[in-house]
């Protein structure tokens, strides 16, 4: 369900309005199996984001996990990790 999402959240900063919208096609998703309206659902989407120790689903939320992503891409460029994107970043870009 999030494998193009967190490809994308790895590569660039999504605007806000594409996160809700894939908000809202995950949750149609994950109630009715298409993605039309998720209408009368019984449990809400926070409630589905929590963690599986708070008897959630343990989906990630999308805004949290591509904040999460950036910072990770720039700590790895702060400390020059072995990945070829870093040293590729460093002789090209820095």
């Amino acid at each position: 369900m999030y494998s193009i999402t967190n490809y994308w959240c790895n590569i660039i900063s999504l605007p806000a309005k594409v996160i809700r919208e894939m908000e809202r096609l995950c949750n149609a998703f994950l109630w009715k199996g298409d993605d039309s309206a998720a209408t009368g659902a019984k449990v809400g989407w926070d409630f589905v984001t929590l963690p599986k120790q708070e008897g959630g689903l343990g989906i990630k939320k999308p805004k949290e996990q591509n904040v999460a992503c950036i910072a990770r891409n720039i700590w790895s460029l702060l400390l020059k990790s072995g990945s070829l994107w870093v040293a590729w970043c460093h002789s090209y870009l820095l």
